[in-house]
């Protein structure tokens, strides 16, 4: 049977760890915990979440404290604590048998509205504006707000999976950040011959003070008018 999205033998039982890092302040939005708590009630699904210095500590130690690797996991589900991911989601991704899949999250960057997926650049962000393939396809990189990850994948990159990287600032336009915790990961994954897999079918809210989502759609009423 072909699959075009793994490199890995078909799990056919999977085991979910689903990791939630905190902020600093330990706040998650309701709608997160309240979708974490439903996903957490499907068999075989663990929810376990921590808040550290930053995120990349965050995700990095959510898998050593709990046990990631002595566990029977077959998947790691990452849902930051401002996503809300619709209530069907990691049946969506589990049924797409990708080693690396994710969710697509609307963000603001300084070209406005976009979705959290790059396809030929880094940080070349897909406009809202532009619809969006109807299967899952592949991207370069992505925001890692709503992330399924086989433990292989993890096996592979080695620790730390997620790390940011840095650069002196006023040599590189004003930009301190070379390459955020989540692109290191799906760069680290992509070295490692692995797809990074978008899935149209589960698109997140993602809140920023409002829901973006909410805000794209009250910004296109206001224009049509």
């Amino acid at each position: 049977m072909d699959r075009p999205y793994s490199k890995l033998e078909k799990v056919e039982e999977p085991k979910v760890f689903l990791a939630t890092p905190l902020r600093e302040n330990m706040n998650i939005h309701a709608e997160t915990s309240a979708f974490c708590s439903y996903t957490s009630g499907f068999p075989d699904v663990k929810w376990g979440w921590i808040n550290t210095l930053s995120a990349e500590m965050s995700r990095n130690n959510l898998i050593e404290d709990h046990e990631f690797y002595r566990q029977e996991y077959t998947h790691v589900f990452y849902v930051d604590s401002d996503t809300v991911p619709p209530n069907n989601a990691l049946p969506i991704l589990l049924e797409a048998d990708a080693d690396v899949i994710v969710g697509i999250t609307p963000i603001i960057v300084n070209e406005g509205f976009c979705w959290s997926i790059a396809i030929e650049d880094d940080d070349d962000w897909i406009p809202m504006s532009e619809d969006l393939p109807r299967e899952p396809f592949e991207v370069r990189c992505s925001g890692a707000s709503c992330l399924l990850a086989r433990k292989e994948v993890f096996r592979d990159i080695g620790w730390p999976w997620f790390k940011t990287e840095y650069q002196p600032k006023w040599e590189n336009k004003g930009q301190a950040i070379k390459c955020g915790e989540d692109m290191y990961f799906f760069r680290k994954a992509r070295e490692k011959g692995y797809k990074i897999i978008a899935d149209p079918f589960v698109v997140c809210e993602h809140y920023k003070g409002v829901g973006l989502l909410k805000a794209l759609r009250l910004a296109r009423k206001l224009f049509e008018k």
